[in-house]
């Protein structure tokens, strides 16, 4: 459902009235799309029946790849106007990754009713190096021009860049196709994309989630066990702030889980919101 001027989003069938749920946004990654989140939000509705579940693109991303938005406050901002939309604020976010940062600064500004916020596998701390898949998706989008070609050369194009077979099955969801199966443009902000990485690399969240402060939404940690993108001097920071913030910041962790968790694990992922969900009703 598009918003004037805003992000498009996508409310899933509920299993109570719609005067009696709570609202739940859901946020992809950086090069996601709402429909990634698509299974997961399912198993959540007919887990979860007093939630509703509001699944988003965000600016620069799938049907709101037109929507500019290059700062962490800016993204958060276009989320305000979704609840606007809705007429209600959301109890509850969840975001994976770059959305994860999201959900957080969201949370930080503009959620005066959120009861959860929930980080699936995103860094909380500034600076880090970037993934180099995600250098490699980069420079796929920024040098390549594949207009024109075959969907049967698409891949051979795309796996040059260093890209595996599944990154590039998974980022040709962002493609959009001729009738005759040529390729037409990416659904993706590129410019936009790239100055938001920026802004999420600059950003240190650990002053928020440590913050001992009852009145602020309780902050849930989920992280990959098998992600690459945890330093062990992070790990000490979220430790650290689990404990300064008395019990409002906690981190779960999923042992087998790659930084995809919703696709390496998501039965464990799913037991594991059900329950952050169940205790914020």
């Amino acid at each position: 459902m598009p918003v004037d001027g805003g992000l498009d989003f996508k409310i899933l069938p509920i299993n109570t009235s719609p005067q009696r749920a709570l609202t739940c946004f859901v946020l992809h990654g950086l090069f996601g799309q709402k429909k990634n989140w698509q299974g997961v939000a399912q198993t959540l509705v007919e887990s979860c029946r007093s939630w509703r579940f509001v699944l988003i693109d965000l600016a620069g991303h799938g049907s709101s790849h037109d929507v500019v938005a290059e700062t962490l406050d800016a993204h958060a901002q276009k989320l305000s106007g979704v609840a606007l939309e809705l007429g209600e604020e959301p109890h509850a976010i969840i975001g994976h990754s770059l959305g994860g940062k999201i959900a957080l600064r969201y949370s930080e500004r503009y959620a005066s009713e959120l009861k959860a916020c929930v980080v699936v596998d995103s860094s909380l701390a500034a600076g880090g190096t970037i993934d180099t898949a995600i250098e490699g998706i980069f420079s796929l989008l920024e040098k390549e021009s594949l207009v024109g070609v075959k969907s049967s050369d698409f891949r051979k194009r795309c796996a040059a860049f260093g890209l595996s077979a599944g990154l590039v099955s998974w980022l040709s969801g962002n493609a959009r196709w001729s009738s005759t199966r040529h390729f037409e443009h990416w659904t993706l902000d590129v410019r936009s994309l790239r100055k938001t990485l920026r802004d999420y690399q600059s950003q240190d969240m650990y002053s928020y989630v440590s913050a001992p402060d009852p009145t602020l939404p309780k902050t849930t940690l989920i992280r990959a066990g098998k992600s690459t993108r945890w330093s062990s001097l992070e790990l000490d920071r979220v430790e650290m702030a689990s404990h300064s913030s008395m019990g409002r910041f906690e981190c779960q962790v999923i042992p087998d889980a790659g930084h995809w968790v919703h696709v390496d694990q998501p039965e464990a992922l799913c037991a594991m919101l059900v329950d952050l969900l169940k205790n914020s009703e």
